[in-house]
């Protein structure tokens, strides 16, 4: 018995060991070119970073950033993205210490050997009219792992000049003639529009459609539907879920303009849940992702209209998912008298027509 205890002690040991010598390695490389910052302005790039992962899979929670340079608050979000892609919600707003933790949704999971590049962005807020000229810039100043850190230095990245005077373009979202109406239902074995909204440029510059995340906030599961797809006027695209689970993302090229209005619809193949609801929400402003074809800039979309609103940005009907209808009893085959009679009147419809 005293063996065996102290085998499962060093078992126990040994695993711990295993789990503390995953390494997260950082690379310094090559930071955003520095420039502008207009009003309204979204993702634009101040600092990046490159971790990789060594002696086994590495749990990245977040990085912590610092604001610097001698602007106020002009940010009205800040975001970490990966390979394009927003990782966690935007914070709106720095601490005292001008610092914040910019998180991802669950544990960014980094395969050993694998190697992924981080971006920290920042939207700006419509109005920098007070901040004109001053200069803004984001710091990677830790990282937060349970890995041990090789190689970690603060990273200043790139400052930008506030303007207020650079124009770029905007876009006014609304929701589209296929968005469901309150109470809409769905059935196991069918395929539905969960959420549709329609796009329209300002006559500054078109815009191009990078992608689209939505999130899932019924209370189905992801066993009760599958298929989630992305539609762009009469184009499909297949959506891809982030590691949260519920978020999908789908990547896109699509220009936008003033002259008609571009359709987006979420779709999805609801295969089980009944008793349960289905919605697709659009949860930022940013998550429609909107680039100028002219200035190059991001573009924050304006909605419009009862669906929208702080949190979500965009509200998906709720759907609830009810029992397929059932088709109706077979008919009985006809009497003898039943045949009778109809034989009597194909008689008689012939003779009149004689």
């Amino acid at each position: 018995m005293k063996k065996r205890i102290i085998l499962l002690v060093l078992l126990g040991l040994f695993s711990f060991s295993s789990a503390m010598a995953s390494t997260l390695v950082v690379e310094q490389i090559t930071q955003p070119l520095s420039g502008v910052a207009p009003e309204g302005a979204t993702r634009i790039p101040f600092s990046k970073v490159r971790f990789r992962a060594q002696n086994g899979k590495v749990a990245l929670y977040g990085l912590y950033v610092e604001k610097t340079g001698t602007a106020g608050q002009v940010f009205s979000g800040v975001a970490l993205l990966r390979n394009g892609v927003q990782m966690g919600m935007t914070v709106t707003s720095f601490g005292a210490d001008n610092r914040v933790m910019l998180m991802a949704d669950s544990p960014f999971e980094i395969a050993d050997g694998s190697s992924y590049d981080l971006t920290v962005v920042g939207n700006m807020h419509d109005d920098l009219s007070e901040n004109h000229d001053e200069t803004i810039g984001i710091a990677i100043v830790g990282v937060h792992t349970s890995a041990t850190v090789q190689g970690f230095v603060r990273i200043d990245g790139t400052h930008r000049r506030v303007s207020a005077e650079y124009v770029i373009g905007t876009v006014e979202v609304t929701a589209s003639v296929d968005n469901p109406p309150a109470g809409a239902t769905v059935f196991p074995g069918e395929t539905k529009i969960f959420s549709s909204v329609n796009l329209i440029a300002s006559s500054v510059e078109d815009e191009i459609l990078k992608s689209v995340i939505v999130k899932m906030t019924g209370t189905a599961t992801k066993s009760d539907y599958n298929g989630v797809t992305l539609t762009v006027g009469t184009t499909s695209y297949p959506m891809t879920v982030l590691p949260d689970g519920r978020y999908y993302a789908g990547g896109i090229n699509k220009t936008v303009t003033n002259i008609a209005s571009t359709k987006v619809s979420v779709s999805a193949n609801v295969i089980g849940g009944v008793g349960k609801t289905i919605s697709f929400d659009i949860v930022e402003s940013t998550d429609v992702e909107l680039v100028g074809t002219v200035t190059g800039f991001g573009t924050t979309p304006i909605g419009s209209g009862s669906s929208f609103g702080s949190f979500p940005w965009f509200k998906g009907t709720t759907t609830n998912i009810v029992q397929a209808p059932q088709p109706p009893p077979p008919l009985p085959p006809p009497t003898a008298k039943q045949r009778k009679a109809g034989a009597m009147t194909a008689i008689r419809s012939l003779l009149l027509h004689k």
